[in-house]
């Protein structure tokens, strides 16, 4: 249980830190201009970092910035900005950009800082006419032939343990409320929560992008979204639901 929370913490982090950002009116997706400028501001701190580039990588970065490293550790943006090598990637052969009005993500796969093989999402808010970056994560790849996550017997135990009860996101979060748009954010969030716990993979589906993807650690990704829509379960994703 202590793993898994340590897993699903970061995803709620990533998630309060962007609901100033999303609650906004709805927007039409982005132009593919943006798509290739979120790619290019990316690519570019991601070169600053390597180089130690502090003036740099100061104009990309958010004020609200942070880095989620593949174990689970938060870096602030002061943190980063006084030792920029500690946490700089290699660069990914197979990065790929997504925008959605002010917001946009940056996928792929690459070597961590700490040369492990990891998945990454850079999630980048448009401010003041410019993008920044407001969130880096990197999710750690299992070892290839590593055993499932979770077996037959650790199955039939967790059928016969206590309910979970979620009080936290499920029922209430840590968060002050500044307007019916993020009052509107926190809900959908919740609501996803609440479905996955209740295992209402009809409700849950109602809240998720078809563009959502579930990140096995090198098992089979088919097999792994059949699951989740299934039972309704919580997966792995794009560091937070939809995104």
């Amino acid at each position: 249980m202590r793993g898994a929370m340590r897993r699903w913490w970061p995803g709620v982090l990533v998630g309060g830190v962007l609901i100033a950002v999303l609650a906004q009116p709805k927007a039409q997706p982005a132009p593919p201009v943006d798509d290739a400028a979120v790619l290019a501001a990316d690519q570019t701190l991601g070169q600053a970092l390597r180089n130690a580039d502090r003036s740099v990588a100061r104009r990309l970065l958010s004020l609200q910035f942070i880095f989620v490293d593949e174990n689970g550790k938060i870096h602030e943006r002061r943190d980063v900005l006084a030792n920029l090598k500690a946490v700089a990637a290699a660069a990914a052969g197979d990065a790929a950009a997504k925008s959605y009005g002010r917001i946009a993500m940056v996928t792929g796969h690459r070597k961590s800082a700490s040369d492990g093989d990891v998945f990454f999402l850079d999630i980048w808010a448009k401010q003041k006419g410019a993008w920044r970056a407001m969130v880096m994560q990197d999710v750690a790849l299992a070892a290839s032939g590593a055993p499932p996550v979770a077996t037959a017997a650790a199955a039939a135990s967790r059928a016969d343990a206590k309910p979970y009860e979620c009080k936290n996101p499920c029922q209430a979060i840590p968060y002050r409320v500044r307007s019916p748009a993020e009052q509107d954010v926190i809900n959908s969030f919740q609501a996803v929560e609440k479905a996955a716990v209740a295992h209402d993979a009809d409700e849950w589906s109602k809240h998720i992008a078809d563009e959502f993807e579930i990140r096995p650690h090198r098992r089979d990704q088919t097999a792994e979204r059949k699951q989740c829509r299934s039972d309704g379960r919580r997966g792995a994703s794009h560091a937070s639901y939809g995104l």
